[in-house]
């Protein structure tokens, strides 16, 4: 038997889903109506349409989480049509768990923000590599947010915290990233204490093979391949240098 289709029509805006999806989550408004049948026939405009005169807009990321569990709302104003404000008060009206949701949005937030950490140090060692024909680089990330390194602006509020908690994991991921060029990842965290104030930084060095030397290794294993051709018996002789270990063959 199929389930029942459900349409909710949020101040104008129409959302369908299933009521098996609403029902999900029995500890909020829409979950506790439509698992007693007599309760949301009172919102029942048509057929299998219910009314509410909230914003739906904002019922948008509602909905996102009945389907998913998640919430995703962004939190730069930017990127949203929805203030926090308003979301909040769809929250408090569907009674759904805000310590929850914000939980969870803080979760996916601080994913999100160390996943870019890492993407920017990925393209940091590539803009080494590729540009620059650098062997090494060196990066500060201090405690108290004095970064003079731009390289890194993004995360000024953040980098030390994530460094502090995520250092072996982001060495372990570089280190494997970038195997083909014998990455090597070395992080000194050391505390600095003057007279007026003191704070912590991480000094790291990023090191690894030289493309200028790679292409040269290249071109001399290359040059390294010789032809003989033999007098006597007019056969021809290839010698392959492979890796130092030298193999002879007649054609």
């Amino acid at each position: 038997m199929s389930e029942e289709r459900i349409i909710l029509n949020i101040g104008g805006i129409k959302y369908e889903t299933l009521r098996s999806t609403l029902t999900a989550q029995p500890e909020t408004l829409l979950g506790t109506m439509f698992r007693d049948q007599s309760e949301y026939i009172k919102n029942l405009v048509n057929g299998n349409e219910y009314f509410f005169n909230r914003n739906g807009k904002a019922f948008y990321y509602i909905m996102e989480f009945y389907r998913t569990g998640k919430f995703l709302w962004s939190t730069e104003i930017k990127d949203s049509q929805v203030t926090y404000q308003q979301l909040k008060e769809e929250l408090d009206y569907f009674q759904i768990n805000q310590s929850n949701v914000f939980f969870s949005l803080a979760s996916e937030t601080a994913a999100n923000t160390i996943d870019r950490f890492i993407t920017s140090l990925e393209q940091l060692i590539i803009s080494h590599y590729i540009y620059n024909f650098d062997k090494e680089f060196q990066l500060s990330v201090y405690s108290n947010n004095n970064n003079k390194d731009n390289r890194l602006r993004e995360f000024r509020g953040c980098a030390f915290d994530i460094m502090s908690n995520m250092e072996n994991q982001i060495e372990k991921h570089l280190v494997g990233t970038f195997a083909d060029l014998k990455l090597k990842w070395n992080c000194q965290l050391r505390n600095y204490i003057s007279a007026y104030f003191s704070y912590k930084v991480f000094e790291i060095v990023v090191t690894f093979s030289s493309p200028v030397e790679k292409l040269l290794k290249s071109e001399n294993s290359q040059a390294q391949t010789i032809y003989i051709q033999d007098p006597i018996n007019k056969s021809e002789k290839i010698v392959l240098n492979i890796g130092g270990e030298k193999v002879m063959y007649k054609i």
